[in-house]
């Protein structure tokens, strides 16, 4: 009779405590999804920002160095050709060195971002933690 009692009372919320369990996982995931996405996003917008800009930049700084080539040699195509060989050599030389310059190193940042233990803003609520802790 006393054992029956303790079964009921063990087995009886069982699959609820199991439904709770798993919406507990379910949420748990999302919240970690939603921080990882939330970091790789900012980070290719900044980049792609920076990205823009940084060309803006060399764009009119190219223009005006092959002008100025162009015309210490008399020719501003000349000085086109010559700048533009040397984006060749530059690209040929990313092409034959991507896996090292860019594959490695973006592949070391996202496995960084979605295969930590903790997540990416635990760091930073640690630093804070810290901070608080010694100024009291």
């Amino acid at each position: 009779m006393f054992g029956n009692k303790i079964h009921d009372l063990l087995t009886k919320d069982i699959p609820g405590k199991l439904k709770g369990i798993g919406t507990a996982y379910t949420e748990y995931y999302k919240a970690i999804t939603y921080e990882k996405l939330v970091i790789i996003i900012s980070g290719i917008s900044i980049l792609a920002i920076l990205f823009i800009t940084i060309n803006l930049f060399l764009l009119f700084l190219f223009i005006g160095l092959a002008l100025y080539i162009g015309k210490l040699l008399g020719s501003f195509a000349l000085g086109f050709v010559i700048l533009g060989s040397i984006y060749l050599l530059v690209g040929l030389l990313f092409y034959l060195m991507r896996k090292k310059w860019i594959i490695s190193p973006v592949v070391k940042v996202l496995q960084t971002i979605l295969y930590s233990d903790e997540g990416v803003f635990d760091n930073i609520v640690k630093v804070e933690e810290e901070e608080i802790h010694e100024e009291n």
